[in-house]
């Protein structure tokens, strides 16, 4: 597991999944309910984080995908469906929600198919193979939210989310070329681009990415410090999930949901 942590606003703390598996989840269940209006329908599923359900009437979302919608909500903090990694946050009244690429470490064959897989050159070794699929995801991850049929009053969720999720695939895709070819230049310039390296702790990380010498030692020193010394620098400038667009959404297509947040034993 990966933890970034951003200072400057809200705290945000994102769980990223490197190959472990997600604790037991129920099916989505997308049907009329016996109990609800004749044209109700609702998406319920409980995950080890969140016991979440979406109402909606069927005519006042008619070819919108919900189920896809759904996902995109700042109090749906996870679905063992989605084709996205999602990362979330709660500070008090404030949520925070991204969706993010896997790390270069998660184990490619655990994610969902994306049709045809990308080919590594022969010679790559077994770590930078697998990494090559895990980009090919997180790519997928881009055009698929680019793609996906929004109300035209979720563009800014959508942009925020598309945001965080292009500068997250840009981190992984540069810290696969400082791993492959041990060019050190282009992962310090982002770093200090946005943090002082004169000094302190960045000015050690440096040091420790200009003398990582192989391709063990340059996993190691992007996997957590300069990953997270990068993200948080950007999470404190790029703001936070607009909630307000989403109740705004919820109120124009009469949408009603509710979620209970779980702890993970």
């Amino acid at each position: 597991m990966r933890f970034a942590v951003a200072l400057g606003g809200p705290l945000l703390i994102v769980l990223r999944m490197v190959g472990m598996q997600r604790l037991a989840c129920a099916a989505v269940v997308c049907s009329v309910s016996g109990g609800l209006w004749a044209q109700e329908k609702e998406i319920h599923y409980s995950t080890d984080l969140v016991d979440y359900t979406m109402r909606f009437d069927e005519k006042r979302v008619s070819g919108l995908d919900m189920n896809a919608i759904a996902l995109l909500s700042p109090f749906n903090f996870e679905d063992y469906k989605s084709p996205y990694m999602i990362g979330s946050s709660q500070v008090g009244d404030v949520f925070d929600k991204v969706f993010m690429v896997p790390s270069l470490e998660m184990d490619a064959s655990t994610l969902p198919k994306i049709g045809r897989e990308p080919v590594a050159p022969p010679q790559t070794s077994p770590f930078l193979r697998n990494a090559v699929r895990v980009l090919a995801y997180g790519r997928n991850e881009i055009q698929r939210l680019q793609g996906e049929k929004l109300p035209a009053v979720l563009d800014p969720v959508r942009d925020y989310l598309l945001k965080y999720l292009e500068f997250n695939l840009q981190m992984e895709q540069m810290r696969f070329s400082y791993i492959k070819d041990g060019d050190p230049k282009p992962p310090i310039r982002m770093l200090c681009k946005c943090r002082s390296c004169e000094y302190g702790a960045y000015k050690e990380l440096v040091t420790r990415i200009e003398a990582a010498s192989d391709e063990a030692a340059r996993k190691e020193v992007t996997f957590a410090s300069w990953y997270n010394a990068v993200l948080s620098c950007y999470t404190a400038h790029s703001g936070t999930y607009p909630v307000a667009v989403w109740k705004e959404f919820l109120k124009e297509f009469d949408v009603h949901e509710s979620f209970i947040q779980k702890g993970v034993n």
